[in-house]
């Protein structure tokens, strides 16, 4: 249950990019790798693009929603929402663990309540 406390937290915070478009370099990424054969993604893994540093998930990230949605930035924005969500979970099942948070009791509002204030702190 505390997954979906985490991923509900992260669709509300989230909610007001959903209609946006592409931001910044994402333009440069989109447009590469839409189109990309799978047999050219490794070689597309090891470049570091336009940017001075190497951002392999980011183009992994970037080739499946191209592979999923196209040129939708909605699709692009929803697996956002997602990884965030499952970030947040990720968050709150360790905040359980290292922080002892079992004396609260196993209750997912209040380790969704952990999960929502880390993310709005961001």
């Amino acid at each position: 249950m505390t997954l979906w406390v985490c991923l509900l937290v992260a669709a509300v915070a989230y909610a007001p990019v959903l209609p946006t478009f592409f931001l910044a370099d994402d333009f440069g990424f989109v447009d590469r790798l839409v189109g990309l054969p799978w047999r050219d993604l490794g070689s597309e893994l090891h470049r570091f693009g336009g940017a001075a540093f190497w951002r392999p998930l980011t183009i992994l990230s970037f080739y499946l929603d191209g592979r999923l949605w196209g040129l939708n930035p909605v699709g692009y924005h929803l697996t956002s929402v997602g990884l965030h969500g499952l970030a947040g979970y990720a968050l709150a099942r360790w905040l359980q663990q290292a922080l002892s948070l079992s004396r609260w009791g196993r209750s997912p509002w209040r380790v969704g309540g952990w999960c929502g204030r880390a993310m709005a702190k961001r």
